[in-house]
């Protein structure tokens, strides 16, 4: 999974890995079909980033290439001074 906090000017946080999380305890491979899994994420934010809106993406990750299929917007988040 990849998180990122990002706008048109580029990506302004990314997830922090988290040690025993939902997807190493219950890969994806193992899910029945139509199961739900709830997944919380940390996002260190750079702390640079202006203020303003920014969206807020997910993906999924190929383990085997190591690199990110696509990205869904699931949210914005605001940040002020």
């Amino acid at each position: 999974v990849s998180a990122q906090v990002r706008n048109d000017a580029g990506v302004w946080g990314e997830m922090l890995p988290r040690a025993n999380g939902a997807l190493e305890r219950f890969p994806p491979s193992s899910w029945p079909a139509g199961q739900f899994v709830r997944n919380e994420l940390d996002i260190n934010l750079n702390p640079q980033t202006p203020a303003g809106e920014y969206a807020v993406v997910v993906g999924a990750v190929d383990a085997s290439a190591g690199h990110v299929l696509e990205h869904v917007e699931c949210g914005v988040v605001q940040v002020t001074d």
